[in-house]
């Protein structure tokens, strides 16, 4: 368990190209994308959902000439992706798991997180050379409140919690990367952890437990990454009893808070894991 930690750990890698696990908001499904037969060279990049009760796996191609693997994610029943279609539109997409149909949901807005009641939502929006605009929309009113502005030249993505109150990201700069916190109504970010090179933050990352009251991220140097938590009402960081050899990118919690999935990147190639009954390390940062 992500809190209390459990003596038993399961872990499975989930091979043939696949890569950007996201659970459904039931935590009954668990979406990837994976290589799939029927499309040139190694073949086409597609989407597969696992139905965990059942083991069973349906694969969906969806219908756009290309779109970004690590973008997959859940809007209620419909899936999220960043791609383009064949008339060359660029945005984030809405997929119909059914079907493979692809809605055009805009192409201002990037990755979207949500908020576990699904009254909120979060995502970054280009800003004409500025730098990007974080954007929180309340989905009820209807309002949209720009609430923080990444500086030039930097990369910037944050997650919505679960509960709505914060935004969690990895800002990278020249030589430097930063996990910020940040209030989900505007105002100055909290920095909660800070690295410097040869070491880094894996971007994008900041990812919430299920209760809200912790971040997890990835850390690391020459290929080594471990992942980590820190409480969002202050403390140390925690190492986990996760280390990989390659990047560890999309970190998600399953609701149960019991299994994790991420993506490690090693050598050019992306694999899926997924961990259950792991257990955190209780020795704290230096």
């Amino acid at each position: 368990d992500l809190l209390r930690g459990h003596v038993a750990r399961r872990s499975e890698r989930l091979v043939g190209g696949t890569s950007s696990g996201a659970w459904s908001a039931d935590g009954r499904q668990l979406v990837y994308a994976s290589r799939q037969r029927g499309g040139p060279g190694r073949g086409s990049m597609g989407l597969s959902v696992l139905t965990l009760a059942t083991g069973e796996q349906r694969d969906i191609l969806p219908q756009l000439s290309s779109f970004v693997p690590r973008t997959a994610a859940y809007e209620g029943r419909s899936i999220l992706v960043f791609g383009t279609d064949k008339n060359g539109r660029r945005g984030l997409y809405r997929v119909d798991p059914a079907t493979g149909e692809a809605t055009l949901r805009g192409t201002d807005i990037g990755v979207v997180s949500q908020s576990l009641d699904g009254k909120k939502q979060s995502y970054g929006k280009p800003s004409g050379g500025a730098g990007l605009r974080w954007m929180v929309r309340d989905l009820e009113g209807g309002e949209e409140k720009e609430v923080y502005r990444a500086p030039e030249p930097s990369r910037f993505r944050a997650r919505l919690s679960p509960d709505g109150r914060w935004l969690a990201g990895v800002e990278q700069r020249a030589g430097t990367d930063a996990l910020l916190l940040i209030s989900s109504t505007g105002g100055q970010p909290r920095e909660l952890v800070r690295v410097s090179r040869p070491e880094q933050l894996v971007f994008p990352g900041g990812q919430w437990s299920t209760d809200s009251r912790y971040i997890l991220y990835a850390k690391g140097r020459d290929d080594r990454y471990e992942l980590w938590r820190i409480p969002v009402a202050g403390g140390q960081s925690q190492k986990l009893d996760i280390s990989m050899n390659g990047e560890i990118h999309n970190i998600g919690v399953h609701p149960d808070g019991r299994r994790v999935v991420f993506t490690v990147q090693s050598g050019g190639e992306d694999a899926l894991w997924v961990m259950e009954n792991w257990q955190p390390a209780l020795r704290a940062a230096r």
